[in-house]
């Protein structure tokens, strides 16, 4: 296939201007020479961005000079049509028309065109004169044309003007006119049609809309493309044919004003090793279906996309999917995913399979450290089977991917969970603690009263002076441990008042040197300079000290041994048990300052757990209305889908998932059943255990549930605090619960419902007729698709030709595996494309004579 560049990515909206005069007319005026007006000529069109245009020379045409043109224009990928502007007899002072011919009138040395001219004009002289009308009227017109059984349409010139049939003829003659069904269906558009209650009384006359199309009707190269209005055809191909449809299909491929691309999509798919070594696929913004027999290959490049913009499959034929993208991509193989952003930025996507290593590049083939979900919007992919399948939550999961699940993602809830799991793990050890208060009082009795027997045989006093620098250097290993935390966490929460306020017996001169040090690390997190580097500085003085203080310490150890041993042979007892229990006891006086100082911070856990409890309903309601939002988008969208979204209403949810939780703890169904009724998720449950006493739940079941339902959500506290409400979603199809449809059925109604989303750049299917009812796809699916194409860009795989023919594919990629694979990729306007829709898809060419039956059943309206 040889491609042109302008339809590199399928059919699109082109300069269209129906009424172009050239020198052969005697009205235009050309002051230069003759040997440069062709290239002029075309210069001014392209200047204009005149891509498509009828030459309609008054009563004449001159096939050399359109010719020449047209070769010329061939080179700037322009498409000239051969016409004329024939004056016929209609009305008072006559009218002009438009006659467009197809390239048959001219082909193979022939030139029917004015073989037609010259029997139109027999016996009239002064032909070329633009007021000079000729013998026939349009009736009669079209019947001589009709003779030479070549293909023609006619568009009404200037018809609000001087020759013009709504200035010519009245409104009578214009509904006798229009009763002739040969004028009917040969007429295909009016040329500068501004008078809106003219063009309604022509509708209302005839019970006939025409293509309104805009048309420069130039006197001078200088006068091409004049005028504020302007017409676009949507075409994918250069030829007459292709024209003419457009013109039948106004509704769809003529604007008078072209929009933005305003969504991104992907451009093309390039491969490099592997089964589809060195081919490359374009893509158009709007609709692309993918043929091909079966085993050519389709679903893989769905599939190949999908792996490449890193979309998780369903579970659904999930093996299949992954060994499909295996054998095609092979062992080395690598692709390239050019996408266009919204933005209009083009971005490379580069994956080695093998490697599973991606490369994002810009335009410039600069690198990207970026995300791949920033470059489209939304992507929706379904394989084969995922639209009839029927599990339980599909229709939930259905919507978070329709509407794009990180869209709905709340980074205040996430921060609300996690604040929530971590205080409530903190609150549950601060409810044991009065338990574990006891027992280190208990502790510290049966210690106290061990020491009252050294007290009384007078060892304190012996061992006063080891016990004072044991002491001392508990105080220091403290002290550097807060240190080693406060740096740690950066901050100066840590109390050192017990340094600044104890008093060393023996070593009071070395402590002023710690308490010094200490201060100065206060000093400078209350200047807030420099705070890391002098803190780390004084934290080295610090344990210097430490070491310091050691060896003072160890000088004293000889003096230390001699009185244990004299108390050992005069009192027969052990000094060294006397100072472990003083330790001991220490070390228990610390922990019970600890705890009694975390007890006084259970009351402000305990309001910051209400505060978080109530934060996380707020921001739970706050997410249902982003979803009642978004479906309210979806329902006033379209007509024959209608989403129902029930707020905590999938209680059956909720049961099992209750009961899965709290497997092997003997609850009975019922109390299961009670507790699902009375709350909507498990915080709810574990709210009413923690802050409420568990009032509700004492209604439902006894102590010793309770105690383990407790147990078990603390077990599992980061699961507990990520389950949300369990929300009911009901999609009804034309008013009935897709629930109570057939299979195909089903798959309609989710099929309908995807493509009526309009938040989505990219939307894939896999066969989305699969076990769908062709009237559906005649009267919904078609229609639905031509009705969003222009904001989302659609890639199907089909086997059904009317997806693509009737729904008007802006690019078609043909796959035939025969001895090799071949690729054919272009517009539904392409003949070589419609030739592939005939030959590989069963029904193509039924589906080709059904839109010409539509087209004709338009045009005669």
């Amino acid at each position: 296939m040889i491609e042109l560049e302008i339809f590199k990515n399928g059919a699109k909206y082109l300069r269209f201007d129906s009424h172009l005069h050239t020198m052969a007319d005697k009205e235009f005026k050309y002051d230069n020479t003759k040997h440069d007006f062709i290239k002029n000529y075309i210069q001014k069109l392209k200047d204009e961005n005149i891509k498509v245009g009828i030459i309609t020379n008054h009563n004449k045409f001159d096939k050399e000079e359109f010719v020449n043109l047209k070769r010329r224009a061939q080179k700037e990928e322009i498409l000239l049509i051969p016409g004329t502007e024939l004056s016929v007899k209609e009305g008072k002072n006559g009218i002009h028309v438009l006659i467009a011919f197809s390239n048959d009138w001219i082909n193979s040395g022939k030139d029917n065109i004015n073989t037609f001219l010259n029997s139109v004009f027999i016996g009239i002289s002064n032909r070329e004169n633009e007021n000079t009308r000729c013998k026939e009227d349009l009736t009669g017109v079209i019947q001589l044309l009709d003779d030479f059984n070549l293909d023609y349409f006619i568009i009404l010139a200037h018809v609000d003007n001087s020759s013009g049939l709504f200035n010519e003829c009245d409104g009578g003659l214009i509904k006798s006119l229009f009763s002739n069904e040969k004028i009917k269906s040969k007429v295909l558009g009016i040329q500068k049609s501004t008078n809106r209650d003219n063009y309604k009384n022509f509708v209302e006359w005839t019970n006939k809309e025409l293509a309104r199309v805009e048309g420069s009707d130039p006197k001078k190269i200088e006068e091409i493309g004049k005028g504020k209005k302007k017409s676009y055809l949507k075409i994918g191909n250069f030829d007459y044919k292709t024209i003419k449809y457009a013109l039948m299909d106004y509704n769809n491929r003529v604007l008078d004003n072209v929009k933005e691309i305003n969504h991104g999509y992907i451009e093309s798919l390039k491969f490099n090793g592997g089964v589809l070594d060195g081919k490359e696929l374009k893509f158009s913004p709007e609709l692309n279906n993918i043929i091909g027999i079966r085993g050519s290959g389709k679903s893989a490049i769905l599939e190949i996309i999908r792996n490449i913009l890193n979309m998780n499959c369903s579970d659904v034929d999930k093996k299949y999917k992954e060994d499909i993208v295996t054998y095609y991509m092979g062992s080395g193989g690598v692709a390239e995913l050019k996408i266009k952003d919204k933005y209009g930025k083009e971005y490379t996507i580069t994956k080695h399979f093998s490697e599973n290593i991606v490369y994002i590049t810009d335009e410039l083939g600069e690198p990207k450290d970026i995300k791949i979900e920033s470059l489209l919007n939304n992507v929706l992919y379904f394989g084969q089977k995922d639209l009839s399948i029927r599990i339980d939550g599909y229709e939930e999961d259905l919507l978070n991917k329709l509407i794009g699940k990180s869209k709905m993602d709340s980074p205040k809830l996430n921060d609300n969970v996690t604040k929530l799991n971590e205080t409530i793990k903190k609150y549950n050890l601060l409810e044991l603690l009065p338990e574990k208060l006891e027992d280190k009082k208990k502790e510290r009795n049966t210690i106290e009263e061990q020491l009252k027997i050294f007290d009384e045989k007078g060892v304190k006093d012996k061992l006063e002076k080891e016990e004072a620098f044991n002491e001392d250097a508990n105080k220091i290993k403290k002290l550097t441990d807060n240190m080693k935390e406060t740096l740690d966490i950066e901050n100066i929460e840590n109390d050192f008042s017990f340094i600044k306020e104890y008093e060393s017996k023996y070593n009071k001169e070395f402590f002023t040197k710690i308490v010094k040090v200490i201060e100065d690390i206060e000093k400078l997190f209350n200047e807030k300079s420099n705070i890391e580097n002098s803190i780390k500085q004084k934290a080295t003085e610090l344990e210097e000290l430490s070491n310091e203080y050691k060896k003072i310490k160890a000088t004293f150890i000889s003096e230390f041994e001699n009185v244990k041993r004299e108390l050992n042979l005069k009192e027969n007892l052990d000094g060294d048990t006397y100072l472990k229990l003083k330790q001991q006891l220490d070390a228990i006086n610390n922990d019970i300052d600890k705890m009694e100082k975390e007890l006084k911070n259970k009351e402000k856990l305990r309001k910051e757990l209400i505060k978080l409890f109530k934060k996380r309903r707020e921001l739970i309601v706050e997410d249902n209305n982003k979803y009642l939002n978004y479906i309210e988008g979806i329902n006033s969208n379209q007509d024959n889908i209608k989403i129902e979204f029930i707020v905590n209403g999938n209680k059956a949810k909720f049961f099992e998932d209750l009961k899965d939780e709290l497997k092997k703890t003997n609850i009975t169904k019922n109390t299961f059943t009670e507790i699902a009724d009375n709350f909507i998720d498990y915080l709810g449950i574990l709210e009413d255990i923690l802050l409420n006493d568990a009032n509700n739940l004492k209604d439902i079941s006894g102590a010793n549930i309770i105690e383990k339902i407790k147990e078990r959500f603390i077990k599992d506290i980061d699961d507990i605090c990520k389950y949300t409400p369990n929300n009911k979603i009901i999609i009804r199809y034309h008013d009935k619960n897709i629930e109570n449809y057939s299979l195909g059925q089903r798959a309609s109604a989710v099929l309908l419902f995807i493509l009526a989303q309009y938040d989505n750049d990219v939307i894939m299917i896999d066969q989305p007729e699969d076990d769908m009812d062709n009237q559906v796809i005649y009267k919904e699916l078609i229609k639905t698709i031509k009705k969003a194409k222009e904001n989302i860009q659609f890639i199907f795989t089909t086997h059904n030709p009317n997806i693509p023919v009737l729904g008007d594919a802006e690019e078609v990629i043909g796959l035939k595996n025969e001895d090799i694979l071949t690729i054919d990729n272009d517009s539904i306007d392409n003949e070589v494309i419609q030739k592939d829709i005939v030959e590989i898809m069963e029904g193509g060419q039924e589906a080709f004579q059904r839109r010409e039956k539509i087209y004709n059943e338009w045009n005669s309206n």
